[in-house]
């Protein structure tokens, strides 16, 4: 990653940091502080989504989660609710948009949508998600209304 000051054209920091794969598409939750990026592992289609924490030193990655199948042109559809910290990813081959609790990193849910699904934006004052369904010229739209899920570790 490299960062730059538009205002004066200067470079602020710059990092390489370790990917799974192939980036294909982005977002940023700037309320948290967070890099969603969609990768597809080398050769294939992508299937994850990595997650970042930002800070002015720099990036460090913390996890990444599986996801559906982005198919060959990717899916290209990644979003964040600011509000709720969920993040929205498109799954063309699969046809269905999976849910994320972006502070947790886990994946909360899969739906089925419309055919080939891509873009996405969201509205993070009604929290609705909106799913471009390019194979059936659809738009659908998402409540964001999913519960946190808690996790309880078993002893050992």
């Amino acid at each position: 990653l490299i960062i730059f000051d538009t205002t004066t054209n200067t470079r602020i920091w710059e990092q390489t940091g370790a990917s799974s794969g192939e980036p294909y598409a982005m977002a940023v939750d700037a309320v948290r502080n967070r890099l969603y990026v969609a990768t597809a592992p080398l050769g294939g289609t992508p299937d994850r989504v990595e997650v970042f924490s930002l800070a002015s030193s720099g990036a460090s990655r913390l996890g990444t989660v599986r996801v559906g199948n982005g198919g060959v042109a990717g899916g290209t559809g990644i979003a964040v609710n600011s509000a709720t910290g969920r993040v929205f990813v498109s799954n063309s081959a699969d046809n269905t948009l999976s849910v994320l609790d972006g502070p947790g990193i886990y994946l909360v849910a899969t739906l089925p949508v419309g055919n080939d699904p891509g873009m996405i934006g969201v509205n993070p004052a009604t929290n609705r998600a909106y799913v471009g369904n390019r194979g059936d010229d659809t738009v659908q739209a998402v409540v964001d209304n999913f519960r946190r899920r808690v996790r309880r570790f078993l002893p050992f």
